[in-house]
């Protein structure tokens, strides 16, 4: 039906009143953010594993001179783990493992160049995923060492995914991802975020592995609506109010591996190991 409706009939106030109370009404996101985090730590025959609907788990041990450790500690747009495996000289294993998980919706709602509430358009939102693993750089005829990150992500009809699997030096597979996906009034977006970080190490002198993954939200730069005009303005909240239009600063969020952070790790482990015996379109 084509509106005939006199422009004097609603005056720039009035639309501007109407676009944000739509904007101030929009219906809640039905779902709070969920998480799933596991740790497990192998020194030898010494195995131990935490796992629960929680965003974070820690776990160390130290046995038959091998030491290992699991961190998982995500937050609301970001799930983050850190893994060490380390031995002294003689036979022996060490693995840690760190797995997590996150899921999460929102809604979008946004205002024309008029102030009147858009139905629906598109979205661009980019993604961040780091997953460095660092191992020995020569395995050696004697040893076994092995480097693992399965990782994927999705955001409504976007996605990503993929794999890091070393058995010595460095490897990492993140990068920038960047998509476009549509978006409906009323309609929740999902998040979903996982991967599963796996380092192990067995057999003869003084090896030691370390792992990190980092998939963090990026924010949305750019809102449209179905004919790719860029809205006047809009939100994308969740049903706890946390607002995903805007990245989130992950890298200042992870674990530090340098300064004062990677000796106090260090000094873990020693103590640990003195008491041996007894971690769509992608753009690089």
């Amino acid at each position: 039906m084509i509106d005939i409706t006199p422009a004097f009939a609603r005056p720039p106030l009035l639309a501007l009143a109407l676009g944000l109370a739509a904007l101030m009404a929009a219906p809640e996101v039905g779902a709070v953010p969920t998480y799933l985090a596991t740790a497990r730590v192998e020194c030898f025959s010494d195995i131990t594993t935490v796992s629960g609907p929680v965003p974070t788990q820690f776990l160390t041990c130290s046995a038959f001179a091998a030491t290992a450790l699991a961190s998982v500690d995500s937050d609301v747009g970001v799930i983050r783990a850190h893994t060490t495996a380390a031995f002294d000289p003689g036979f022996t294993a060490a693995r840690a493992v760190g797995v997590a998980r996150f899921e999460d919706s929102f809604l979008v709602t946004a205002l024309d160049s008029g102030s009147a509430s858009v139905p629906s358009g598109f979205l661009t939102v980019t993604v961040d995923v780091d997953t460095p693993v660092s191992l020995p750089e020569v395995q050696g005829s004697s040893n076994t060492h092995l480097g693992s990150i399965i990782w994927n992500f999705s955001v409504g009809t976007g996605s990503g995914d993929g794999r890091t699997l070393i058995s010595e030096g460095s490897d990492n597979t993140g990068g920038r991802f960047t998509f476009e996906i549509p978006w409906t009034a009323g309609t929740p977006i999902d998040i979903l975020f996982f991967a599963n970080l796996d380092i192990r190490l067995s057999g003869l002198g003084a090896p030691s592995g370390v792992g990190d993954f980092t998939i963090g939200w990026g924010g949305i730069t750019a809102v449209t609506d179905s004919n790719g005009v860029p809205v006047q303005s809009f939100t994308a909240l969740s049903s706890d109010g946390f607002d995903y239009a805007v990245a989130l600063p992950t890298a200042a969020a992870v674990p530090a591996l340098g300064g004062p952070s990677a000796v106090m790790l260090a000094l873990l482990l020693s103590a640990l190991g003195s008491r041996g015996l007894t971690r769509t379109k992608r753009l690089e």
